[in-house]
């Protein structure tokens, strides 16, 4: 007769158990784990008759990717001069990551700001001579990184109340059952 019982309480159990495991799971690996930040660049992309290029536009320094258009070939061999409104500046090739690196903090800062931005590059190679220009956009609602942090994540105990509540349950009526069976 206690089999009756206990069948379906042991489904309850492992119902709620499975229902509710989720959220402590969620609230314990969500309250230790560290909020890290992504620098993902801006990019940017122009093309002429002899040369494609991408920027980057990262925290501190722009990446430029230049290639040949016609072969896409890397070229890294180039002079490069950037001009934005009314800072200028050159580009030297970073052998290390196969792409002209620009550490002007004037033009960085001033491409990191809201807004349409036009950028010129002068691109001068041995052979080849050609000028590109960037519209790099920068939308101020998407860029903001002043989150400020929610301490709302769901932190009732449902979890742990429903594991209490099935303890009870299984120790009433187990101990209803055993008083019977010592009766009989």
């Amino acid at each position: 007769m206690r089999n009756i019982f206990l069948c379906p309480l042991a489904f309850v159990a492992i119902g709620f158990t499975l229902l509710f495991t989720p959220i402590v799971l969620a609230d314990g690996v969500h309250a230790e784990l560290p909020v890290t930040t992504i620098d993902v660049p801006e990019r940017a992309e122009a093309s002429t008759e002899l040369f494609e290029a991408v920027i980057e536009v990262h925290s501190d320094h722009l990446l430029i990717f230049l290639a040949d258009y016609a072969t896409n070939k890397f070229v890294d061999d180039a002079e490069l001069y950037i001009e934005l409104g009314s800072f200028s500046e050159t580009a030297a090739f970073d052998h290390d990551v196969l792409a002209y690196r620009l550490d002007n903090s004037e033009i960085v800062s001033a491409l990191q700001a809201p807004g349409e931005h036009a950028l010129v590059m002068l691109v001068i190679t041995a052979t080849d001579m050609d000028m590109l220009a960037f519209a790099v956009f920068r939308d101020a609602a998407n860029h903001e990184h002043d989150h400020a942090h929610e301490d709302d994540h769901n932190h009732a105990p449902w979890g742990w109340l429903s594991l209490i509540l099935i303890v009870a349950l299984l120790s009433f009526f187990g101990g209803k059952l055993t008083r019977k069976r010592g009766q009989l």
